[in-house]
């Protein structure tokens, strides 16, 4: 076996074992999302906001996990009014799905995802995630002059 045959080897060993992890990930969200006790303390959070959300069903929602696994769960929206449709600016984000809050779930990705995209960004342009080079400057401050009168 040649260096650079190894080397391949290597990295598809690698990229099998971060698969294989996404996929046990997948296994335990799964089974955690259908667990009663964690849909009791989605409802719970549900009721416990300062306005009032009301259950729409169950919803099917696609998380990205780890070695890119993608699972589907289905799992209760809830909305802050009872129709949604009939809502005043329907672009306006009401609705929630406290098991994925609950769960550390944001915009479709674990935190391990967003943490391993963050560091790519970074890596790629050289600044932090969500920064431009010109935001990362001290800004300059602007003097204002007061008058006498």
């Amino acid at each position: 076996m040649a260096a650079t045959d190894f080397q391949k080897f290597e990295s598809k060993i690698a990229e099998l074992h971060q698969r294989l992890a996404g996929l046990r990930q997948a296994m335990g969200l799964l089974k955690l999302a259908g667990s009663a006790e964690m849909q009791a303390q989605a409802a719970k959070m549900a009721k416990s906001q300062p306005k009032t959300f009301h259950s729409q069903g169950k919803r099917p929602n696609t998380v990205q996990l780890t070695g890119g696994v993608k699972v589907t769960l289905h799992i209760t929206y809830f909305h802050r009014f009872l129709n949604p449709e009939k809502a005043k600016n329907k672009k306006a984000n009401r609705g929630m799905y406290p098991l994925l809050i609950l769960s550390g779930i944001a915009r479709g990705f674990t935190a391990g995802v967003r943490q391993r995209r963050k560091l790519n960004s970074e890596s790629t342009t050289g600044t932090p995630s969500g920064m431009s080079a010109r935001s990362s400057r001290v800004p300059h401050r602007r003097v204002s002059k007061k008058h006498n009168g």
